[in-house]
């Protein structure tokens, strides 16, 4: 049986893949990101009358079952600067609770960061869900990772399920789906490689950290285990990560530059997108040593690109 939804904070499109592969129809999507909304048109071949901007400035939105959306996470992220709903991004919340008690979906599925049901954010969760519950809807959460049902990917994420309060009996019939017994690895994905599962040795963890012992790791990096994986990526730090200067002969000024571009790309001063390309002038006042040349040996290296304008940005 088809049933009619509506894409909030939609992206790209990824939570339409799913739900047209179930048999849902689109009948409109909200996103404000010019390059996101091109996107997602040249994917599905949306017509204007389904793009209906920003979330903010919708009233009505179109006759739906379904309701769904990946609101923005970066308020309560353990990567941003956890400023919950005094972050603009997180006062969001109340608009998806508006466009839920307006078009009184059946169902509704909203997904977060894990940041969002940390202890520290559990008032926030309880208002989120309260919220909800007071104009009609039974809510349930649930954190769960990609890992754990087919993907090879690290990827933890909570999701809500509302029902209408006509559906109940759904609602006490809905269960959150059981991990599978098999995970699969990238390895098992690379033709040639052979794969071999080795039980890993448990160690006090001070032993392996001594007194500082790390937190916020995930669930490939214990710590009661040593480390079995790194992240090949220019755009973040920690360690697990390696770099492309880490691998490719580079001077010191060369590491200085890329580190700098790293941890200052995402700064307002230096755009608005998520990671801005910055200028010459922008990377020597972070580094003074940087001169036109020692860029251009990293774009040589293919550690740097100059983009359009004449600006450098992480390859």
């Amino acid at each position: 049986m088809g049933f009619r939804y509506v894409d909030l904070f939609s992206g790209i499109g990824g939570f339409r893949v799913a739900l047209d592969a179930l048999g849902g129809t689109s009948v409109g999507f909200s996103e404000i990101d010019k390059k996101a909304i091109e996107t997602y048109r040249r994917n599905f071949n949306d017509p204007d009358s389904h793009v209906l901007g920003d979330i903010t400035k919708i009233s009505k939105l179109p006759e739906l079952d379904l309701l769904v959306g990946g609101v923005p996470c970066q308020s309560w992220s353990v990567a941003g600067k956890k400023r919950g709903f005094d972050d603009p991004r997180g006062k969001l919340w109340y608009d998806t609770i508006r466009m839920v008690e307006s078009s009184q979906p059946r169902v509704f599925i909203f997904e977060n960061v894990k940041g969002l049901v940390d202890p520290r954010n559990k008032a926030n969760i309880q208002l989120i869900v309260e919220s909800f519950e007071k104009i009609g809807y039974s809510v349930k959460y649930q954190l769960l990772n990609s890992y754990d049902f087919g993907a090879p990917q690290n990827r933890s994420r909570v999701f809500l399920v509302g029902f209408r309060s006509d559906m109940k009996k759904y609602a006490h019939k809905f269960k959150y789906p059981t991990p599978v017994k098999n995970h699969l690895s990238i390895g098992r994905l690379i033709d040639g490689l052979n794969h071999v599962d080795i039980k890993k040795m448990i160690f006090d963890p001070h032993l392996i950290h001594g007194t500082l012992i790390p937190r916020s790791r995930n669930a490939f990096q214990k710590v009661d285990e040593l480390n079995d994986f790194f992240i090949f990526c220019d755009t973040r730090g920690g360690h697990s990560t390696v770099h492309s200067w880490d691998i490719y002969e580079t001077t010191d000024t060369e590491k200085e530059i890329c580190i700098a571009i790293m941890k200052n790309r995402r700064k307002k001063k230096y755009g608005s997108a998520d990671g801005n390309p910055m200028s010459a002038s922008d990377i020597t006042g972070l580094v003074s040593k940087a001169s036109l040349k020692t860029l251009n040996s990293l774009v040589k290296k293919k550690i740097l690109k100059l983009t359009i304008d004449g600006k450098y940005t992480l390859v």
